[in-house]
């Protein structure tokens, strides 16, 4: 499956003006949101595209990222990758501790003069494992967080408000840094799907890496419908004293191989339970593939 889906988004992205096959039933789906965001505890933030149509709600509100973060910490390096300032085989030495947020041991990363890794083993980890370690390392090698903000602003995507690493405790227990709107959020995942935010290969490399995500794959995985793909980013901040929140944002993939639609959903200051939570997300991707014609 991992080569198939590899193949599959790198042909998507040979094209760069692809546009879905199908489209969204938007009055089916807007009725779907509109019953599910009744029923949510908190506050909510959704935005569901298939590139011309689309259905959101507080789409333009600013909701804290967490680990979806990491998206357009990718974005920035493989925009880098492809500028050649940076290769995916450069060696990078990691440091880290034991503090700060959903910390990671460095360690595992191995080497005899401290835990070393490539560009392409730490892209990996940041994206597929939550590896906050990963993630500084790799921010730390742009040369900041602010740098990752300039280059979706350069690319046109705007909505996004970055300005702290990952594992700065001031990042996570606010909510008012690391942040975007929904709809930002879906813009960024559209053009990549489209090739206009990245090279080919780049492109495919990511939603490649997207595809092995398999933090909280009861969100909207779990919702897909039969033979859908997803190639997601999700994070959650139900542990760390942060009131209870969850996102979970991601391309899906129709059966025919040629459509598709993004979502980027978030919930924040939550008071039902994770698996309540859970259940929520994966009825937006359920409504999502129901209300696509």
């Amino acid at each position: 499956m991992r080569f198939c889906l590899f193949w599959l988004f790198a042909c998507l992205n040979l094209t760069p003006s692809f546009a879905s096959a199908a489209s969204l039933n938007v009055v089916c789906l807007n009725t779907e949101l509109t019953i599910l965001a009744a029923r949510a505890s908190g506050r909510i933030g959704v935005c569901v595209s298939d590139g011309t149509n689309g259905v959101s709600v507080n789409g333009s509100e600013q909701f804290p990222l967490y680990s979806v973060f990491e998206l357009p910490v990718a974005v920035a390096v493989l925009d880098a990758v492809d500028r050649g300032q940076i290769h995916l085989n450069d060696v990078i030495t990691v440091s880290g501790d034991n503090t700060g947020p959903d910390h990671q041991n460095p360690g595992k990363l191995g080497s005899a003069d401290g835990p070393k890794a490539t560009t392409q083993d730490l892209l990996v980890r940041m994206i597929a494992d939550n590896d906050s370690i990963a993630t500084d390392a790799l921010i730390t090698k742009l040369g900041g967080p602010r740098i990752v903000q300039s280059v979706l602003v350069k690319k046109g995507i705007r909505g996004f408000h970055l300005d702290r690493s990952e594992r700065d405790p001031r990042s996570f227990a606010s909510q008012h840094h690391n942040t975007a709107t929904p709809i930002a959020v879906a813009n960024l995942l559209q053009w990549l799907v489209n090739g206009w935010l990245l090279s080919p290969h780049s492109s495919a490399l990511l939603l490649e890496t997207m595809g092995k995500t398999r933090a909280f794959p009861d969100r909207l995985r779990a919702g897909l419908p039969t033979g859908w793909l997803i190639a997601h980013k999700s994070a959650g901040a139900t542990s760390k004293g942060v009131p209870g929140a969850a996102n979970d944002v991601g391309t899906l993939m129709a059966p025919d191989a040629r459509s598709f639609v993004v979502a980027a959903v978030f919930i924040t200051n939550s008071r039902g339970g994770e698996q309540d939570r859970a259940a929520w997300f994966a009825d937006i991707s359920r409504a999502a593939g129901n209300c696509f014609q």
